[in-house]
């Protein structure tokens, strides 16, 4: 009879291995045979993400070759770097092998995988652009249109900043369309960009609102001012001019027609319910009861204008041709002077004045009172109740909105830097725009005409605003990329 030891049977040795292959795996160790597979597997993954994203970068720099070119050229060169392996090797007299990649090797060389990695890189860059303008004291945005070989029509907006070294810089923010026509439709591609890029109330705008956004409402009104045989005075529309001159359009025009307004909004009011809309009845309820007949909307809005045409004759002066920081300053306490004037009283031919003139010689015909600039009827508390109110007088209101401005106007430019920068900042040129036509025209070419407005966008992102390749880190590419796929 043969006695076989177990400790030294193959059954034992079976077991002990697979015991030993367990606690690899439980402690993800190399030695374990898949683990160690699938830890160079994805190494060689990460190592062709890599050349990938400094491929998509170096692409973008130089604006030539796509996306459908990428994986035979990514190809053709592991295929030369394999050929040379082998020559160095065996000689230049060895047996040629043909190239035959792996499995992990075409793992991600698409088209598709190219342009996810432009996008991702795009992001990173545009990303860095809005924190930079976001710590910059002060920067101006240009914007420059121009049609295309396609005819189409493309909006390119750039941005002009001093960075930390007082450098100045300009950065592509977004080659942008719009449906909108002439300012409206530049504003609007504007507004939009810096809505992506993360960097973004008035009565007398809803007034003006309201009538823009109805042509029927405008027809009725110029109806009944031609019946009470007024002007009518047009609302201007968004960017015309200046945007204090538009500010002081816009009130002038709802300061002529109020007249006329109130009319048609108590027209509206009595019409019958048939033939009304019930949201257009209470708004105008609402703007009746803010624009009341001697209601204090009206004397806030001739101060309103009287201190826009301060600003704006402040803004012309600093706008002047060879005009120098000392003169800027010397405007500015021009601006505060005038300000300071009218804290205590009206603005001498200013919009107030003529408003006091006009309710002077009201209340002498019709026998009311009046108290420091505002009409007191029987409606009105002739004394005010210090400690509790509902509703602060125009005085106080008045004089807080003067206090307001001067204290504005004083600390936006009391540092000489910042007036540096924002004087820096400012082009009287387009270069920035002019200069991002061209790339779209060298990217759409005969063969690439249907380039999508975003894939130019990643690239233009990368040609204007990436640093050289030689200098670019594929890391965080590489990171997002594979995050995104988990």
């Amino acid at each position: 009879m043969r006695i076989i030891d177990h400790l030294n049977s193959n059954a034992h040795n079976a077991a002990c291995c697979a015991e030993k292959t367990q606690v690899f795996w439980m402690s993800q160790s190399d030695k374990h045979p898949w683990l160690k597979f699938l830890k160079s597997h994805e190494s060689e993954i990460v190592t062709n993400l890599i050349e990938l994203a400094i491929d998509v970068h170096n692409d973008s720099r130089i604006m030539t070759l796509s996306a459908n070119s990428w994986p035979s050229r990514s190809l053709s060169k592991i295929h030369s770097d394999a050929q040379i392996s082998t020559y160095r090797y065996y000689g230049l007299d060895s047996v040629f092998v043909s190239f035959n990649p792996s499995g992990a090797v075409l793992h991600y060389r698409v088209p598709n995988i190219y342009r996810e990695m432009l996008d991702i890189i795009a992001e990173i860059v545009i990303e860095s652009v809005s924190e930079e303008l976001k710590k910059s004291v002060r920067f101006s945005i240009q914007i420059d249109g121009s049609v295309d070989k396609y005819s189409v029509d493309n909006k390119f907006i750039t941005a002009r900043y001093l960075d930390e070294t007082n450098a100045i810089k300009i950065v592509f923010l977004d080659e942008s369309h719009s449906s909108k026509h002439s300012a409206e439709g530049l504003l609007d591609c504007i507004l939009s960009t810096l809505k992506i890029l993360g960097l973004e109330d008035m009565a007398l705008k809803s007034v003006a609102t309201f009538y823009r956004g109805s042509a029927m409402r405008t027809d009725e009104l110029k109806a009944i001012s031609e019946k009470e045989k007024v002007k009518f005075y047009r609302f201007p529309q968004y960017f015309e001019v200046r945007f204090v001159e538009h500010l002081i359009l816009l009130c002038e025009s709802v300061w002529k027609n109020m007249p006329s307004i109130r009319k048609h909004w108590n027209n509206i009011v009595t019409a019958d319910t048939d033939t009304s809309n019930r949201k257009e009845k209470a708004i105008v309820r609402g703007f009746l009861k803010v624009w009341e007949e001697d209601g204090d909307q009206i004397f806030y809005t001739a101060l309103i204008m009287d201190l826009l045409r301060l600003f704006e004759r402040f803004q012309k002066d600093g706008q002047k041709s060879m005009v120098t920081l000392c003169d800027i300053k010397t405007f500015k306490n021009i601006a505060i002077s005038s300000l300071e004037l009218i804290e205590t009283d009206y603005y001498p031919g200013g919009k107030e004045e003529e408003l006091n003139k006009f309710l002077d010689d009201k209340i002498s015909d019709n026998s009311d009172e009046m108290n420091n600039g505002n009409i007191i009827t029987k409606n009105h508390r002739k004394v005010r109740n210090v400690y509790a109110s509902t509703k602060r007088c125009v005085t106080s209101v008045r004089t807080e909105i003067v206090k307001s401005a001067k204290e504005f106007l004083s600390n936006r430019l009391a540092n000489d830097q910042s007036m540096v920068q924002a004087y820096a900042t400012i082009t009287p040129h387009s270069c920035g725009p002019e200069r991002t036509v061209s790339c779209p025209t060298i990217l759409k070419t005969n063969r690439q005409s249907c380039y999508l407005r975003n894939a130019i966008n990643s690239k233009m992102y990368i040609v204007l605003n990436s640093t050289g390749t030689a200098n670019f880190d594929p890391r965080p590419a590489v990171a997002i990329f594979l995050r995104k796929k988990e």
